[in-house]
């Protein structure tokens, strides 16, 4: 997600949960202690020689804004409590900008290769790897290694030229001898966007918009690959 693309109603139930009014007492109990340092320092000090008055503000001062950030590290504990407690967001929130790999379908831009997640196979097998257009449409075939785990296509199709922008997925046939052919989709890697929370369950949002749940993810890497 875009971090500050919060959902409203993670948000309300996470702030609900806080146990505020015990945390506020503690403070106000400080507050009130330090009033008392402050009371018994105005009577003990020398009448011929007294503190400036500005010294006071600056002790209040140094006070609130004490009081301040506390009360902020009080609320974002609370804040990643509550992520905790609405489907464990937190677990997965460093995945946002990495890429994953999940079955589903990549944008190609016109560009820059797709890469999908290629299983191993049996060594005396083959295996081609189809990519398909969001109309179900063959755009190219390759034969690719039990070595490879990863195949990426860089949009060229079997009739010559390049694919347009659209969206594209895989899936991979494995030939063994003496044995019926098996077909099976292959994950593409794709980056996230956001991760929230929906009916209490934390669910990964993709940049081609799509919603998986994280475990539905079979890698994640860098986007940088």
């Amino acid at each position: 997600m875009d971090v500050g693309a919060t959902n409203p109603t993670t948000t309300a139930s996470i702030v609900g949960t806080r146990t505020v009014p015990e945390k506020s007492a503690d403070i106000s109990a400080d507050f009130d202690t330090f009033l008392s340092l402050l009371t018994a320092q105005l009577r003990s000090q020398d009448p011929l020689n007294p503190v400036n008055s500005t010294d006071f503000i600056a002790q209040l001062a140094s006070f609130s804004t004490v009081e301040q950030q506390t009360r902020t590290n009080e609320l974002l504990s609370d804040f990643f409590s509550g992520f905790d407690d609405t489907g464990a967001l937190s677990d997965y929130v460093s995945w946002i900008g990495q890429e994953v790999a999940a079955p589903v379908s990549a944008t190609f831009d016109g560009s820059t290769p797709l890469d999908f997640q290629v299983p191993s196979f049996d060594a005396q097998s083959s295996a081609t790897v189809t990519i398909v257009n969001d109309f179900g449409s063959t755009v190219a075939d390759a034969a690719v290694s039990n070595t490879d785990g990863t195949y990426s296509w860089d949009g060229r199709i079997s009739s010559g030229g390049t694919a347009p922008p659209g969206e594209y997925s895989a899936h991979i046939t494995i030939a063994t001898p003496g044995k019926d052919p098996v077909t099976q989709s292959v994950p593409a890697y794709v980056p996230v966007r956001e991760v929230r929370s929906e009916a209490g369950n934390p669910v990964l949002v993709l940049e081609t918009g799509a919603t998986i749940p994280p475990d539905s993810v079979t890698a994640v890497r860098s986007a940088e690959m």
